[in-house]
């Protein structure tokens, strides 16, 4: 029987570095031409994911969302090529 791996906690933190990355990468983002007349059955329509990816590079505000993720007690742990993070929040009110 094999040893299990012990949980670690941790705190999200995402390095300013990698939030200027994603906002490079997201300014640089080329959107294929519409099908004509596809709509939606082709995937997301192109509008709709230009205004996305406008929320995420002048709207969308991690710091905000980082403090609120942390406000649960977050772990990960190796077991076997899966490196699994999760959330323990243990329930409240009548069991």
């Amino acid at each position: 029987m094999s040893s299990m791996a012990k949980p670690e906690s941790f705190v999200i933190a995402v390095e300013e570095a990698v939030l200027d990355d994603l906002r490079r990468r997201l300014a640089a983002t080329r959107l294929p031409d519409e099908i004509p007349g596809g709509g939606w059955q082709y995937g997301a329509e192109r509008s709709y994911v230009r205004k996305l990816i406008d929320y995420w590079k002048k709207a969308y505000d991690w710091p905000v969302q980082e403090t609120l993720l942390n406000r649960f007690d977050h772990y990960r742990v190796q077991m076997e090529d899966i490196a699994l993070h999760y959330i323990l929040q243990p329930g409240v009110g009548a069991s």
